[in-house]
């Protein structure tokens, strides 16, 4: 059984042997190694409900591990902190983390994809804001609340945008209600949940340019094994053909109230309701 982490070198050690004991047979070296498993709290993908950690992809990795027969306890760090550890130690699965060229040549495997997102800035309803580019963003000045760590801090910086760092999406949404910064990196997916988390009223806010739309994965670290990695894959794939993801989609439509599908291409994603 993979656990998250084992004391002492016999503690990592016979795990994987008695693993490859009793479901791969001999030879035991070829058994696959326990994975870490961390994640952050981000709604609604991966967060804190009703005192219990879960989410959209939350739910797909609980039962991508339990298809896979493997067990391991999902840690909760600040999403900065879970992404160093994941870009240190092999053997890391992380979720949930769009999937970029810096993270492609970082060496990531990617199991999904799970969610797409359009990946938008919001303004305080009713603000004089026009934004067509990126670029209106560096002339006007405005500065753009978004999550540390996040790959949107690191593509806005990039960009020449001035970025506050924050510790959740939360926070920047109540910061943007008190004037504090004059934007808010946000995605279609997310809004709903954290407007609700927050105590931020909907009406409060509203689009003013969607930057990108990308899809997100679960992530695996450079240097893991590559049969656990296989393993994870093929039981990825095994829920996506029985209908799990199809299913998923339809539960957390439900609990979220929005308009959610699935298909394989772009994952879970928001569905536009029909114009009236």
């Amino acid at each position: 059984m993979a656990r998250s982490r084992a004391s002492g070198a016999w503690g990592r050690i016979l795990p994987a042997v008695v693993l490859g004991l009793l479901s791969l047979g001999p030879p035991a070296f070829a058994a696959p190694q326990p994975f870490r498993i961390v994640s952050a709290e981000e709604a609604p993908t991966n967060y804190t409900r009703d005192g219990r950690f879960t989410g959209i992809t939350t739910d797909i990795v609980e039962a991508m591990l339990a298809e896979a027969g493997l067990e391991a306890v999902i840690e909760v760090y600040p999403w900065a902190r879970a992404y160093d550890i994941a870009l240190k130690e092999p053997n890391v699965l992380i979720f949930t983390a769009g999937r970029t060229q810096e993270r492609v040549d970082l060496g990531f495997g990617f199991i999904g994809p799970v969610t797409t997102r359009k990946h938008t800035l919001y303004k305080k309803a009713g603000s004089p804001l026009a934004i067509t580019s990126l670029e209106d963003l560096r002339r006007q000045g405005l500065l753009v609340g978004a999550m540390r760590g996040d790959w949107r801090e690191k593509h806005l910086r990039d960009k020449g945008v001035a970025v506050k760092d924050v510790t959740s999406h939360g926070q920047s949404l109540k910061m943007l209600q008190e004037g504090r910064i004059d934007l808010v990196a946000l995605s279609d997916l997310e809004l709903a949940e954290n407007l609700l988390i927050s105590g931020v009223d909907r009406r409060a806010l509203e689009p003013a340019f969607v930057f990108q739309e990308l899809d997100a994965y679960i992530l695996v670290s450079k240097g893991s094994s590559p049969e656990s990695y296989a393993k994870l894959r093929a039981a990825f794939a095994a829920l996506r053909d029985r209908g799990f993801l199809e299913t998923t989609a339809g539960k957390w439509s439900g609990l979220l109230g929005l308009p959610l599908g699935y298909d394989a291409a772009k994952g879970i994603h928001y569905l536009p309701e029909p114009a009236r």
